[in-house]
């Protein structure tokens, strides 16, 4: 069985296949097993079985979402933790250059024929992608809330400068109202 449609092929999609791995699993109820919360019991163990038959699933599930030439190294691994803590070390290091792709891809972003809608959701996932790049920030201060304004005002004005200019006047409007 297939869980998601995305095959990992190297760090360059490995932030959106984690993601949409961790949506699915989480949805299963399997998460744990990879995050190494829910362990091997002993062998032993009257739980051992069921264990060990979750996880080979949840491996199965991760080596058939992964390019062949990727899962061809995995196919001996016996823990679920190990495949994903492996393609982590792997494939998350995230280098300045993707980040600036990213940027510039953002930056250079107009409607050009599509609809706003359209426009609006290529936006939002260059948006969400910087978004996972990025490490997240811990704050208890409060001042996290004025940074989250700041980050939303950049993001209009981002999403106005690349609109259709058959928006001119709507932008120029909206540029001047007081939030």
């Amino acid at each position: 069985m297939i869980l998601i449609s995305k095959k990992l092929t190297g760090s360059e999609n490995y932030a959106s296949w984690k993601r949409s791995m961790q949506i699915a699993l989480s949805a299963k109820n399997k998460l744990v097993i990879v995050t190494g919360d829910f362990l091997a019991p002993e062998d032993k163990s009257p739980l051992f079985p069921h264990w060990k038959s979750v996880n080979d699933m949840v491996i199965t599930w991760i080596l058939n979402t992964v390019a062949d030439d990727i899962s061809s190294s995995m196919n001996y691994m016996d823990s679920a933790y190990n495949v994903w803590y492996e393609l982590n070390e792997r494939f998350s290091v995230i280098s300045g250059h993707k980040i600036y792709e990213t940027q510039r891809d953002l930056f250079k972003l107009e409607q050009g024929n599509d609809s706003v809608e359209f426009y609006f959701h290529k936006l939002k996932g260059f948006w969400d992608e910087i978004k996972a790049l990025e490490p997240t920030i811990k704050c208890t201060c409060g001042a996290i809330k004025v940074w989250e304004q700041q980050v939303e005002k950049t993001r209009l004005i981002q999403f106005l400068m690349g609109l259709h200019s058959s928006f001119t006047a709507a932008r120029g409007q909206l540029l001047m109202m007081q939030p």
